[in-house]
């Protein structure tokens, strides 16, 4: 046996193959409904979905054979990568030098008949086959081999499918991390965040230390400030809420208040939240000032906790002329033994984002003219020209209302910046996936209530998005139907079980009423329950996903119907009808055939037998000669004797050879009773004889006198010549010369020597 040799991109392919974490996965009713429906398609027993890796050759779906997996040196499908984009078929495996030494064609099955279709990845590598085999040669019509392709495009949609499951599986776990990164986040601010209107009102309370608010946080939500806040606290509110509205300038508003730790100063920033809203934040600044006081006492110790927090610190002091930077910030910014940068030149530091130098400079500008503090996530390029993702914040210092000075801190955030890029593109190649891909998708709230739906599912349900939103699926508007035409309860949909019991659901076949079309269409459907709970106690949506089967469907009813319709009129047929292929072997065979045969025989007949094996050994050169003669793409014709109960039967045999793409692949066989034809011929033949030998002596006994005639008038024609009218006697021998040879004519065609 021949040995394969490896592609050159096996190390990329296996891993290719290992991303779709297929190997070894547990059996799908979607790849086995797809093996039974080739196998039934390709009128082979034996259809796989095979993936191979480095060593072996394993079976997603194996219809019609047992084992689970092969060793790879002995794979037919291994020699279908060599032209991944055509199908590999072997008509006769015995035949092929490559695979007559393969101990699954030489001993064991001995399979002789191989057509596979390579399953393709995304980046069109080739990881397996859907494959269908025979054990006996057969050749694939031009229809059964596009329904073959059309079956390997489904499993490449499965493939894509899956990996499509993986990727937002890993995608909803990124998620989840982000959104209790942000509850804890949230927990861990300080600060009190709210979110309130124009008049006031508060709409929600985001964090905050319970010891900084006046009441519960819960009783603030939908009660004005007028009702909270003292007079003059208000007040400040109302017209900082003014000036936001009017889009004016503003500064940080700064307030005490009296709270269960008795009387303490906060400062209130603000900022427009959607058109009608305004995010407040709201920090207890006690400390802090107490803090400032203190700023030059305790800048030491300040800058050794900066150390330890990898935050650096920086300042601005306009009285000394002075840009102060920590060591931290110095290590940031790969300082080395450079002087620290004017005010100027370490703005400039920003000049490789030209947006993020324009938020800067504003940002900066605002603080020293509008007392605003600022915060931002800036790219910035270091002494020694290396980028990075740096956090920046600024505080203004005022005395006697001029700002003297802006100090703020300087951290480097370059690694969680990557990690926030890597999720924000797993985000947008989940959206592409979501949009671009042929199955349609669907998300159900925890009551069923679609949510979000992918173009694909558009079209395939014939809906808008908008259509869609909001229907469950125990809606009757769907007009669900099972295979059968029975009618497909919403409860019993496979979105609704996985919601109830909190398990996948998949391979479900149902019919859905398309309004636009005015028809029903086909879908398989699968559904994943989600959870947003570690405990994943009760799932709060469901991912369903479905694939349009309508036309393996059609295909499928047109099969069953052809079928039984060719079956109906070859059943009922009273000739003999029977098919074999070129090993001799029987296709098909009717009722009729199998009586003929045990009549005369004593044999009962069946397909898969052989029919030269069962013939008696007399007759088995005659029907082999006659079989070839189909086999070398001509009919045959001929009539054949059978005696049958002490008499003769004729039987008049047509042979006419099976052609799939202009070759020939066995025999179909009429034989037609003509015993009664042959018994009509032979009486009509004996008529003729016995008339011909009538005409022969008749013919004999009415001549010799006419030659007397011609004789005698002959005679007086020449004793009379020239002395009497003879004309009437040229009459008569016309005449008789014209009778005479009516005669010859008669003798001829009835003489016994002649050939009927």
């Amino acid at each position: 046996m021949r040995k394969k040799s490896l592609p050159t991109y096996e190390k990329e392919r296996l891993a290719n193959l290992f991303s779709y974490q297929i190997l070894d996965s547990e059996e799908d009713e979607d790849y086995t409904n797809i093996t039974q429906l080739a196998s039934d398609i390709c009128e082979t027993p034996i259809s796989l979905i095979t993936f191979l890796d480095d060593t072996r050759q394993w079976f997603k779906s194996h219809t019609g054979l047992d084992i689970q997996e092969t060793a790879k040196e002995f794979s037919f499908c291994a020699h279908a990568f060599d032209s991944p984009n055509e199908p590999f078929i072997i008509e006769d495996l015995s035949k092929d030098i490559r695979f007559q030494e393969n101990p699954f064609v030489k001993e064991g099955p001995q399979f002789r008949f191989y057509a596979g279709i390579p399953v393709l990845s995304d980046e069109k590598m080739p990881l397996g086959t859907l494959c269908v085999m025979d054990y006996q040669p057969r050749i694939l019509t031009e229809k059964q081999l596009a329904h073959l392709k059309k079956l390997s495009n489904q499993v490449e949609k499965l493939l894509k499918l899956r990996k499509a499951k993986i990727n937002i599986s890993a995608y909803q776990e990124n998620l989840e991390r982000q959104l209790a990164y942000n509850a804890s986040l949230f927990k861990a601010i300080p600060d009190i965040l709210m979110v309130m209107n124009f008049e006031g009102t508060i709409l929600e309370v985001k964090s905050g230390k319970k010891d900084d608010f006046i009441t519960n946080a819960d009783d603030l939500i939908h009660r004005n400030i007028r009702d909270i806040l003292p007079e003059n606290v208000f007040e400040l509110f109302q017209k900082k809420l003014k000036k936001i509205k009017l889009n004016q300038p503003f500064r940080l508003l700064e307030y005490k208040l009296t709270t269960i730790k008795g009387i303490q100063t906060f400062e209130a920033n603000f900022a427009p939240f959607d058109q009608d809203k305004v995010l407040i934040c709201i920090r207890n600044i006690t400390n802090t000032k107490a803090i400032e006081e203190e700023l030059f006492r305790t800048k030491d110790i300040l800058l050794e906790a900066g150390k330890m927090a990898k935050v650096g610190a920086w300042e601005v002091d306009f009285i000394n002329h002075r840009h102060l930077w920590s060591e931290v910030t110095k290590e940031i910014m790969e300082l080395g033994d450079n002087p620290i940068p004017s005010v100027e030149e370490g703005i400039n530091l920003y000049r490789s984002d030209p947006e993020g130098l324009e938020k800067l400079t504003k940002a900066f500008n605002k603080a020293i003219y509008e007392g605003v503090s600022y915060d931002l996530e800036l790219k910035v390029t270091t002494l020694r020209g290396n980028e990075k993702w740096v956090r920046t914040n600024g505080k203004p210092i005022f005395e006697n209302g001029n700002c003297v000075g802006v100090f703020g801190i300087f951290q480097d955030i370059s690694a969680a910046k990557k990690n926030e890029d890597e999720i924000l593109l797993k985000t947008a190649e989940y959206e592409y996936l979501f949009n671009q891909m042929n199955q349609g998708v669907v998300y159900q709230d925890n009551q069923g209530k679609i949510i979000k739906a992918n173009p694909a599912a558009e079209i395939i349900l014939g809906l808008s998005l908008d259509q869609m939103l909001g229907r469950t699926s125990i809606d009757p508007r769907w007009h669900a139907i099972h295979l059968d035409g029975s009618l497909y309860p919403g409860e019993e949909h496979p979105a609704m079980i996985a919601l109830k019991s909190g398990l996948p659901n998949s391979g479900n076949v149902m019919g859905i009423f398309v309004p636009s079309t005015n028809s029903y269409r086909w879908i398989l459907v699968d559904a994943l329950p989600e959870f947003n709970d570690p405990k994943r106690e009760k799932p709060y949506r469901v991912l369903a996903t479905f694939t349009d089967i309508s036309e393996l469907i059609s295909i499928e009813n047109k099969l069953k119907a052809n079928e039984a319709k060719l079956s109906s009129i070859l059943e009922s047929s009273s000739e003999s009808i029977w098919s074999i292929d070129l090993e001799y072997n029987l296709i098909y065979v009717n009722e009729t055939f199998k009586k003929l045969f045990k009549e005369n025989f004593n044999l009962e007949i069946a397909t898969n037998m052989n029919i030269i094996e069962l013939l008696p050994e007399e007759i088995v050169n005659m029907w082999i000669e006659h079989y070839q003669i189909a086999f070398n793409g001509q009919r045959a014709n001929f009539n054949f004797d059978l005696p049958n109960a002490g008499a003769t039967k004729n039987y008049e045999v047509n042979i006419m050879p099976i052609l799939v793409d202009k070759k020939v692949i066995g025999a179909s066989i009429f034989a037609k009773d003509n015993t009664s034809n042959m018994v009509y011929i032979r009486e009509i033949e004996e008529q003729n004889s016995k008339l011909r030998e009538i005409a022969w002596k008749q013919s004999h006994l009415v001549r010799a006198p006419l030659a007397r005639i011609m004789g005698l008038a002959t005679l007086i024609k020449e004793e009379f010549n020239g002395t009497h009218d003879s004309s009437f006697l040229e009459h008569l021998l016309e005449s008789t010369q014209e009778l005479d040879e009516i005669i010859r004519s008669i003798v001829e065609l009835s003489s016994p020597l002649k050939k009927s």
